[in-house]
């Protein structure tokens, strides 16, 4: 069991890199790619400044994340991720999942991705996890849906420059990497924790975990919270840093790397005493990539034996086993697309080829 000690972090523990200097000229532009090396390969997490998101839209998000957990209880079930076979919409602290043994997190989620309309090829043909989101009333958060699409793209184009930089990074040219992340499967989650009293044995916001993702980008607000464990098994703090956002490696650039760039383990911890809200955005590849070890990584010393991952085989298994009520949902009034379509999008995900 993981214990719930930790520490503050020093200053070089965690690296932040300064997007800025991939306007100061070569010698700048190494030294940022040379940073990003190390903080993925030593920690797993780092941050980044200038790194191009206006402000406004990060304060935009924040408020409209608080008027969503603000709204009535009636309004946020109606919205209920388990009625939506794209895993879209709103979670209830406690909701049930596959993991019977620990705890329940101590948060509310809405989760929204990429906005497909009813004439979309993808889903027209049920092709797994691309689909509409759910949106609450217009009457009750009039720019909701708009703040949430604007800064969704806003992530989706800083997605692109990480990648430009971690490509300088492992020293492979860009476009060998960024035409996977065409129709990338992005993930937007507005995440909020209740207050709790502040005890030597809180429960976890969320537990100990790694991300199914490429690489995760959070703001989080002024209560902090966020935790990493690193390679000692010490957990350390991740402060909130105005402006910044903190950056961190997922599963899928791990496998990428041979193991090289770490995925750290990480959880939550409202110890404030307070209401805690964050806005993660996790990018991923396109639904059809398989991912495999870089020759120049596997080749390491420092190389681990990983195995190749089909981004939507693992990314409907990850949801599948995280949300069985969508994955086995035998019928009734609030399965809007019913058992057969549930059938059709899960040989779907078996039948879709690598690229």
């Amino acid at each position: 069991m993981d214990t719930l000690s930790s520490r503050a972090i020093g200053l070089s523990e965690i690296p932040v890199l300064d997007f800025a200097d991939l306007d100061r000229g070569q010698a700048a532009r190494s030294q940022l790619f040379e940073a990003m090396h190390e903080a993925c390969a030593r920690v797993g997490f780092f941050y980044i400044q200038n790194h191009g998101v206006p402000v406004q839209a990060i304060d935009r998000i924040f408020a409209e994340t608080h008027r969503f957990f603000a709204l009535p209880e009636a309004e946020r079930d109606a919205l209920h991720l388990t009625d939506s076979p794209w895993y879209r919409g709103y979670l209830p602290t406690g909701t049930p999942g596959a993991n019977k043994v620990t705890r329940s997190n101590l948060l509310e989620a809405y989760n929204l991705a990429r906005d497909l309309g009813p004439d979309h090829p993808d889903v027209l043909t049920l092709k797994p996890l691309h689909g509409p989101n759910q949106w609450p009333a217009e009457r009750s958060l009039p720019r909701f849906r708009q703040a949430a699409l604007t800064y969704y793209g806003l992530m989706e184009a800083l997605s692109q420059r990480v990648l430009g930089v971690l490509c300088g990074a492992m020293a492979i040219a860009p476009q060998s990497l960024l035409p996977w992340f065409d129709n990338q499967l992005a993930q937007l989650r507005l995440l909020y924790y209740p207050a709790q009293p502040v005890l030597d044995d809180p429960i976890l916001g969320v537990r100990a975990h790694h991300d199914t993702s490429f690489m995760t980008m959070l703001v989080q607000d002024d209560a902090g919270g966020l935790e990493v464990q690193g390679r000692d098994g010490e957990w350390l703090v991740v402060p909130p840093r105005p402006d910044m956002f903190v950056v961190n490696v997922g599963s899928y650039l791990e496998c990428l790397s041979s193991g090289v760039y770490t995925a750290a383990k990480h959880r939550v911890v409202n110890r404030s005493g307070r209401r805690r809200y964050s806005v993660p955005f996790f990018f991923s590849p396109r639904f059809e990539v398989t991912v495999e070890p870089l020759p120049q990584f596997a080749r390491r010393p420092d190389a681990r034996k990983v195995e190749s991952i089909n981004v939507g085989e693992d990314m409907v298994r990850f949801f599948d086993t995280l949300f069985p009520a969508v994955a086995e949902r035998g019928g009734g009034p609030h399965d809007k697309y019913g058992t057969a379509g549930r059938r059709v999008v899960h040989k779907m995900a078996e039948g879709y080829e690598a690229t």
